[in-house]
């Protein structure tokens, strides 16, 4: 419990320097959207295909869309459909034990939708690295996170499609 603790502690640190970090190098412009990066929450959303959904309106295509979900313990004897992660996957120094984590933050997105509602330190860590022009989420608890946040839930997923959709025209039309 104890190293649970200093383990949200530097998290947390690696975080706000993240953060920091990314304010100093200011924002860019986000164009037309051909790659779209998700990170959800396995165990509350394993449907995850209605998101998909949101890259056809978008058209981007199946191939650039990547998928990353947080699920409490990693059971290896479970077929997960995406590649997830639990605390188990980041070190106390906040460094990334898994491959398929590290390659999913390698890469560089257009958008990254965060469509997660939890205070999580570890979920929030693969948000802060991973490296989009536009981040995208759905809890005001997050907004320092996300460069927007709709205010829908993740319970309704229709209007937040819709919702991202009508934003990303008027971003792009200026």
């Amino acid at each position: 419990m104890i190293l649970k603790s200093f383990k949200e502690k530097a998290i947390d640190k690696i975080i706000r320097r993240e953060l920091q970090s990314q304010r100093n190098k200011g924002g860019a412009t986000l164009g037309e959207v051909r790659s779209l990066a998700l990170i959800i929450n396995y165990d509350q959303l394993a449907d995850f295909k209605p998101l998909l959904n949101l890259a056809a309106d978008l058209s981007v295509s199946n191939d650039q869309v990547y998928i990353l979900g947080y699920v409490e313990k990693i059971h290896k004897k479970v077929n997960y459909m995406i590649p997830v992660f639990s605390e188990a996957s980041v070190k106390t120094s906040g460094e990334v034990k898994s491959g398929t984590v590290k390659d999913f933050l390698g890469r560089e997105y257009d958008l990254l939708v965060n469509y997660y509602k939890d205070n999580n330190p570890v979920m929030q860590l693969m948000s802060v690295h991973t490296r989009a022009k536009l981040k995208v989420g759905v809890s005001e608890g997050l907004s320092a996170i996300n460069d927007l946040t709709l205010l829908t839930g993740t319970e309704n997923f229709n209007e937040f499609r819709q919702e991202l959709v009508k934003y990303l025209k008027i971003l792009n039309k200026q």
